[in-house]
């Protein structure tokens, strides 16, 4: 057994991709024939993805773009609304880069750049003896360290920006971890806080580095929720400010304040955040990202804009829906602008998705629960935490299409070709980063320690499916406190060589870091106080509460509050 994990480790080791370590680990175009035709067969879509895609869903006959166009996302999609949009899948083939009469030019000739993805995590805790069910009160921090792989500004400005959030969180989790120490010496224990800094990057090529940060912080007492912007330029590392971009900020401003929902919580913040150059913002290659309001395309506001810095793309690419869930892009690559429209019709009387509908310029593809197994339970566009994609690979453009449910997180990807839209498969997960379509950050349930979610890198496949870059699945829940002694074997998180046998005492705590899924292992941190105390041990795992042959709930305090 202890040779074959080491193996199974070992092999993932090399299949794992550089963007996919931990904190404690060391930092080491194509042109295809078009048609207008759409075809009337109907399959039934898979939630596991098989060697060939299943069968196109039945496009709707009864559905007339023309009638009653609307901008409600969740009414019928509009007609196109910008000029020069070209009916799909023609056979006109131009040069690339290729410019059109409004003076944007998409050209495909940036290199992505090698970026690498640690994580920095700690925690403590205890459980409460008060409580009836061995609840954890504890003290966590966690935050993304992204770096660059390659010398040059670009690095430097990157690790100087992700140093100070190392430094800022672990800065405050030792305050509070102090604070903790004390109360659980003199009586009661401490109330739990937990500190979390998640990046998500938009772009990441030869020309701009770009990425927010967002920050959630909570105690007893308050929950304080921050974004962050990083904009840098490749060849120098030097800012890119919004006025470098955007050439008539009241334009900017008019145009948020009168399309965005006066009746989000957030409107206020966000226009005079805009007002007075504050704003967070993501540069991308068709527009600039504002969080809760989301995209402002280029496309149709190429006034407010300089074009310069926009459409130039690396080879494998995504464009982000703006926040009508609508996408104006040369898909095809044929010189012609192509309108992709996203809406779900929300049924009044039980709120939840009746149908969902793609519109590829004048032709619509309709989804109902006879295509999408469990559509009713999804209650729409899962907007302003996770957002919908075009995604260009080597093999043409898939689009991700993510579902709010009423209990977890819905996504189906489509493949849209010379055959039109075709969905490809759903799946209770969400994509949570799709700034490169090798490495997409992917975020799945398990049910190893408690409830929990898993994140991992994958890359989308021939057939649109996240293929995973590695066996390792981030985990990071807990705290817990073992409830009973634990068989384990020691690791080294750096090699993830597999020591001898050990035992983890009752009244340990200790926090998953990895489910190695193929391999039936839980990476498991032992927590100390002092850091430099902390080690690393696997437990087997079947995956479904099991862990070092014990149900989860026997072996462990607060495991019905994993994350």
């Amino acid at each position: 057994m202890k040779k074959l994990v080491a193996g199974l480790l070992a092999t993932a080791m090399i299949l794992g991709c550089v963007a996919c370590k931990s904190e404690e680990t060391t930092k080491k175009k194509k042109k295809t024939k078009k048609t207008t035709e759409k075809t009337e067969e109907t399959g039934d879509p898979t939630d596991e993805p098989t060697d060939e895609p299943t069968d196109e869903p039945t496009a709707d006959p009864s559905a007339d773009p023309t009638d009653d166009p609307t901008d409600d996302p969740n009414g019928d999609p509009a007609a196109p609304t910008v000029g020069e949009v070209h009916e799909p899948f023609d056979t006109v083939s131009v040069p690339d880069p290729v410019t059109f009469p409004s003076g944007l030019t998409i050209r495909h000739d940036l290199e992505k750049i090698q970026l690498g993805r640690d994580v920095l995590y700690r925690a403590y805790g205890d459980a409460d003896p008060d409580s009836e069910y061995g609840e954890i009160n504890y003290v966590k921090a966690k935050a993304d360290q992204l770096y660059i792989i390659e010398d040059g500004p670009i690095q430097d400005a990157v690790s100087s920006v992700f140093d100070a959030v190392a430094t800022n969180a672990i800065d405050l989790y030792r305050t509070r971890l102090d604070a903790f120490l004390a109360t659980q010496q003199n009586g009661p224990l401490g109330a739990s806080s937990s500190y979390n800094n998640r990046a998500v990057v938009f772009r990441a090529d030869s020309e701009v580095f770009s990425c927010i940060m967002y920050e959630t912080d909570f105690c007893e007492d308050f929950y304080d929720e921050n974004f962050s912007c990083v904009n840098f330029r490749y060849a120098d590392g030097s800012t890119i400010a919004l006025a470098d971009v955007v050439t008539d900020m009241d334009a900017l401003v008019m145009h948020v304040s009168d399309d965005m929902d006066p009746e989000n919580y957030f409107y206020t913040d966000t226009i005079e955040a805009l007002k007075d150059g504050s704003v967070t913002w993501a540069l991308l290659y068709d527009g600039i990202y504002i969080p809760h309001y989301g995209k402002v395309p280029v496309i149709g506001n190429e006034d407010m804009f300089d074009l310069s810095c926009f459409g130039a793309t690396p080879e494998t690419y995504s464009i982000q829906a703006d926040h009508n869930n609508e996408i104006i892009w040369d898909v095809d690559e044929d010189g012609y602008l192509d309108d992709i429209r996203i809406t779900a019709n929300i049924d009044d009387q039980t709120e939840s998705v009746e149908r969902l509908v793609i519109s590829v310029n004048s032709d619509q593809y309709v989804y109902t629960d006879n295509e999408i197994i469990d559509l009713s339970l999804d209650c729409g566009f899962a907007s302003d935490r996770l957002e919908n994609y075009l995604i260009r690979t080597d093999y043409g453009f898939f689009l991700v299409v993510a579902l709010e449910s009423y209990f977890w997180d819905h996504t189906c990807i489509f493949r849209i070709d010379q055959d039109g839209v075709m969905l490809l498969f759903t799946g209770e997960f969400s994509i949570v980063d799709a700034c490169d379509p090798d490495n997409v950050l992917v975020s799945d349930v398990a049910y190893i320690t408690g409830l929990e979610g898993t994140r991992e890198s994958c890359r989308i496949s021939d057939i649109g499916y996240p293929a995973a870059n590695t066996i390792f699945k981030d985990v990071y829940s807990g705290p817990y406190k073992t409830k009973i002694d634990l068989p384990a074997n020691e690791t080294n998180l750096l090699t993830m060589e597999i020591g001898d046998e050990v035992t983890v005492p009752a009244g340990t705590m200790v926090a998953p870091i990895y489910y190695v899924e193929g391999a039936g292992l839980l990476v498991m941190r032992i927590l100390d106080p002092d850091d430099s105390k902390t080690s690393y041990v696997v437990m087997e795992t079947d995956g479904e509460f099991g862990v070092a042959g014990y149900h989860a709930y026997e072996g462990f305090y607060g495991v019905m509050f994993g994350e």
